[in-house]
């Protein structure tokens, strides 16, 4: 996408408007047109924004300044441009159905390197929510007296003990992408793919930038 004298470098953390950096999410903002630059635009469904930025603020080893290196750069573009339109599909109820969902399956697959049973019962008892969000379905696995808040707090909970664990044994990319697939599968979303021009317009505007 960018040349050898001008390469992507995207930048971790927080930075101040008119530094001229941003992370890929900012990125996704300038091309949205959005007034207010963000690193969680509308264009984007926010858990799926806030997954971006851990892999953007940890997948590059390497790099300085708090700058990534231009391959982790351009991976963690493509990663971001994938969110793109996934954004207001569901509200409500709907949408933290399927955020508890996607944590859910995420969660079973690593569960096996965390054999705590607390977390599986996590895992069911969310999983029992999601599937019928309308009632206390998770009281009993859960023992908790609001069983739907619970649940939606066990999901988040048992996918950080088993994303912790599966941080250790795959890729943070890859997790993420599979993070994005089951959403897509959940809600019917593919991928809008967003074209060169756009992405160079947004990057050159944010590089300069300023206050």
């Amino acid at each position: 996408m960018f040349d050898n004298d001008h390469p992507l470098r995207l930048a971790t953390g927080n930075h101040e408007a008119g530094s001229g950096k941003g992370c890929a999410m900012n990125v996704i903002s300038w091309e949205n047109g959005d007034t207010v630059i963000t690193d969680l635009p509308a264009c984007s469904d926010p858990m799926l924004a806030r997954i971006v930025q851990h892999v953007n603020d940890t997948i590059c080893t390497h790099a300085g300044a708090r700058l990534l290196c231009p391959s982790c750069s351009e991976k963690v573009l493509d990663l971001a441009h994938r969110t793109v339109g996934t954004g207001g599909i569901l509200t409500g109820t709907a949408l933290h159905v399927v955020w508890v969902k996607v944590a859910c399956e995420l969660a079973r697959s690593v569960a096996h390197l965390n054999r705590n049973p607390r977390v599986m019962a996590a895992i069911v008892a969310a999983e029992q929510w999601a599937n019928n969000p309308n009632v206390a379905a998770a009281a009993a696995a859960a023992n908790a007296a609001n069983a739907a808040a619970y649940a939606a707090y066990a999901a988040n909970a048992a996918a950080a003990n088993a994303a912790y664990a599966a941080y250790a044994a795959v890729s943070r990319l890859d997790v993420a992408h599979t993070a994005i697939d089951i959403f897509q599968r959940l809600t019917g979303h593919t991928d809008q793919p967003v074209e060169p021009p756009v992405v160079h317009n947004a990057i050159e505007r944010m590089l300069v930038a300023h206050v």
